[in-house]
């Protein structure tokens, strides 16, 4: 049997005793953590001032073929020999012009211009051409008005040798006559008018029958 020295013996019971004596601790608990994404924040987009300040918008307003307002006086482009005048107020002979003639009196009035109907343009040729058998002779111009309706009747006139010639009446001064007595659409009947029809019908001696229809 092998001996160990004495001292070896108490250095190794005392490697023992305080290996025994040391207690084992229990690992510290586990915690999970929650990973957080990190949102980048967006790049703001610079606008390209190449192309100039953004236009200005307005609000889209719904317009009736109503609301347009007729040909104005003085607008070269729409004047009563133009054809863009003549595709909006189809008039014909001495009668062009004379719905602008209207709208003119009417809007310096403060009240709203009138329209062309070429239907009631048809019914002043048929009216006027029955009125033309008793009114054809007259001696003295004479304005007429009714409800929906006016008539100029304009007699011949007597020329240097005594012979009959037909007056020279511009569509001005028909609307001028029918402003002075109060008729047509200056009247309180017809005051509500937005459409006429006119027409012209002339007697064998030359008297003149105008006529324009309301609505």
């Amino acid at each position: 049997m092998m001996k160990f020295p004495k001292e070896y013996c108490l250095y190794l019971s005392a490697f023992l005793v305080l290996g025994c004596a040391t207690t084992t601790q229990s690992p510290p608990p586990i915690t999970q953590t929650e990973q957080i994404e990190e949102v980048t924040p967006p790049v703001p987009v610079e606008r390209d001032l190449s192309l100039g300040p953004l236009p200005k918008t307005k609000p889209v307003v719904q317009v009736g073929e109503r609301d347009i307002p007729p040909a104005k006086a003085g607008d070269a482009s729409l004047s009563p020999s133009s054809s863009a005048y003549q595709k909006i107020f189809p008039e014909k002979g001495d009668l062009v012009g004379i719905t602008q003639a209207h709208s003119q009196v009417l809007q310096s009035r403060g009240q709203r211009g009138l329209e062309w109907s070429e239907n009631l343009a048809q019914r002043a040729r048929l009216q006027s051409q029955q009125l033309a058998a008793g009114m054809c002779g007259a001696s003295e111009a004479k304005v007429l008005s009714a409800r929906g309706e006016a008539i100029y009747l304009v007699p011949s006139a007597m020329d240097s040798k005594g012979q009959k010639r037909r007056v020279n009446l511009s569509v001005k001064k028909f609307v001028a006559a029918l402003l002075d007595e109060k008729a047509g659409p200056f009247s309180r009947e017809n005051s509500g008018a937005m459409i006429l029809g006119c027409a012209l019908n002339q007697c064998s001696d030359l008297t003149q029958v105008w006529m324009c229809r309301y609505k």
